[in-house]
């Protein structure tokens, strides 16, 4: 529990190096589970968390917002007793593992960004994630409907990526208004001048030809890194 919000998570493996994922807006911790069976095979610890107001953590995402997600995962971490860990995440996540380097780096071992969201990220961003604020606050009613009717579809019949998707289709309309207005009302990253301090053995994951990840931000980001 954290903030009187339940977080849940997986652990996959054993032994003394730990991974911490962080999915990314609106998905949950099952993204990663391909990539935690992985890293357990080859003796890694891998923890995998829910972000409140996603997958199976609490829903009142009123209080939600990067740094809030980032204390979160540090609140996990000494739930769990780990003294430090390699910290890996996605679009969201990936945000949130560069405000834990920030705020706990004597907790961070190295760092893995994948489509960092940062300035460039803004107008994209907006683009997007606007009208689907707009939706899920104006339809709320009929989303419900179609939510819960996908709801009936058992998890597990379906191929991985329509899995994720439909994760996202299963999510409830106001939860989903209340995570993009935490997330882009609030602070979306730290600035500049403090990932620039962020030292520790770190990997930036860009793609090209993503508007709402911006592959300039992955580069400035792996510029701004000592240690990238």
């Amino acid at each position: 529990e954290y903030e009187g919000q339940e977080m849940a998570y997986s652990v996959y493996g054993k032994g003394p190096r730990v991974v911490v994922l962080t999915h990314g807006i609106l998905l949950n911790k099952e993204m990663f589970k391909p990539l935690a069976l992985k890293l357990a095979e080859k003796g890694n610890r891998v923890v995998t968390v829910d972000m409140v107001g996603h997958g199976q953590s609490g829903a009142d995402s009123r209080q939600v917002s990067v740094p809030f997600y980032g204390r979160a995962v540090v609140h996990l971490m000494n739930e769990l007793g780990i003294k430090e860990a390699v910290l890996g995440g996605t679009s969201l996540g990936g945000n949130v593992t560069l405000e834990v380097a920030v705020a706990a780096p004597e907790r961070t071992r190295g760092i893995v960004v994948e489509m960092p969201a940062l300035e460039n990220a803004i107008l994209g961003g907006a683009a997007f994630f606007g009208p689907l604020l707009g939706g899920a606050r104006l339809a709320a009613p009929f989303a419900r409907i179609g939510m819960h009717g996908i709801r009936m579809i058992p998890r597990g019949v379906t191929p991985y990526a329509s899995e994720i998707l439909l994760d996202v289709m299963r999510r409830d309309p106001t939860s989903t208004a209340g995570v993009i207005e935490g997330v882009f009302f609030n602070r979306l990253a730290p600035p500049s001048a403090e990932r620039r301090k962020i030292d520790v053995p770190a990997l930036v994951l860009g793609h090209r030809f993503d508007p709402i990840h911006p592959f300039k931000d992955a580069l400035n980001l792996a510029e701004e890194l000592p240690n990238s």
